[in-house]
């Protein structure tokens, strides 16, 4: 069911107001346009951090229907290089990316929805399978505290290069929604949820009010199928 940003947005005006109202953001895709590991294997791949075989399983994992087996796979092989740094090096590296493009890819309309939850009190989450080095300074020019995503492993201020718990992806952004609910005493059925990928089914389907943000295509076909919103924010060409 296609509708516009303004629809929703008046929707959340005129909706109930509070913190047990949640409102879940995907990140990539959602919040902005495209997806922010495009930076980080840029910083990498100038870097020299990637070979061959990484290419070729990073080629694989976006041309196929990925599992969060194979996302955990490439994500742990992608952070192995940081082992030994300090956390400090995780602030550098966010810094670089918000500034390298990821502040200019945010979506106008997606900034016009979470200001609009914000505005009812509801409690504002991203919700991704980014990392927090994609994620932390776009989420705090948002005024978004609250953050589920998946975490680099850090011991005695410095990184492991290891992951710290389970990855975001699929099943695990899911789960991650549905504990954080549970710890929060949010109201799933009144709350809302904005998703792109494939992937982001199970994760949408945790809140009364799913909405499909410029989807993929099985998704687009999800949705349609069970009449969730579908909303087309507006793309530049000019963002990555």
């Amino acid at each position: 069911m296609g509708v516009d940003t303004e629809a929703m947005l008046e929707q959340i005006r005129h909706g109930p107001t509070g913190a047990r109202i949640a409102a879940f953001f995907d990140f990539d895709g959602t919040i902005i346009q495209g997806y922010s590991a495009a930076l980080l294997y840029e910083q990498r791949y100038r870097r020299l951090e990637v070979g061959l075989g990484e290419t070729l399983r990073l080629l694989q994992f976006t041309q196929g229907d990925p599992t969060e087996e194979q996302f955990e796979e490439l994500t742990t092989e992608a952070i192995r290089g940081w082992a030994g740094r300090p956390e400090s090096f995780l602030d550098d590296l966010a810094t670089q990316l918000y500034r390298g493009g990821i502040a200019k890819a945010l979506f106008h309309e997606a900034w016009r929805l979470i200001k609009a939850h914000q505005r009812r009190g509801h409690t504002v989450v991203i919700a991704s399978s980014a990392t927090t080095v994609q994620i932390a300074a776009l989420a705090r020019d948002l005024g978004v505290t609250d953050v589920l995503c998946t975490q680099v492993e850090t011991v005695n201020g410095r990184v492991t290069g290891r992951l710290a718990g389970r990855t975001l992806w699929g099943p695990g952004k899911e789960a991650a929604v549905r504990e954080f609910a549970e710890q929060r005493g949010i109201d799933l059925a009144r709350s809302h949820a904005y998703g792109n990928g494939d992937e982001d089914v199970a994760y949408l389907s945790t809140a009364g009010h799913p909405v499909a943000v410029n989807p993929q295509p099985q998704l687009r076909e999800h949705a349609q199928r069970h009449t969730w919103p579908v909303v087309e924010f507006e793309r530049s060409p000019g963002r990555f």
